[in-house]
């Protein structure tokens, strides 16, 4: 099944602001469904509802969130997280060379 996501289809487009950080608020929880006693794992929704109100949703007969839009805020923690290495990698390098530096000068003073 393709889902329809070509720009054609939509209008309005714009960047979001997911505020991507609230998804580690979640803990994923253990149970048992009353309907079949079947042992099973995930998000309580009322939980999700506390921290990402956007993807809880309420039918009037089934409450539940919306598990297709958290890969979104799971790829823009990815994303920060690559940037915040990079800079590490960057200041380490930055580092290293005056470590270096230090040494050589270290060494010819001797």
């Amino acid at each position: 099944m393709i889902n329809p996501s070509s720009a054609e289809y939509k209008k309005n487009i714009g960047p979001v602001d997911l505020d991507a950080e609230r998804i580690l608020q979640l803990s994923p929880r253990s149970y048992t469904w009353k309907n079949n006693d079947k042992e099973d794992f995930g998000y309580i929704a009322e939980e999700v509802k506390e921290v990402i109100p956007e993807l809880y949703r309420d039918d009037g007969k089934t409450k539940g969130y919306d598990q297709a839009k958290l890969p979104f805020y799971i790829i823009e923690i990815i994303k920060d997280q690559d940037s915040q290495i990079k800079q590490l990698q960057m200041q380490m390098a930055r580092q290293q060379t005056q470590i270096e530096l230090l040494t050589t000068q270290s060494e010819s003073g001797k």
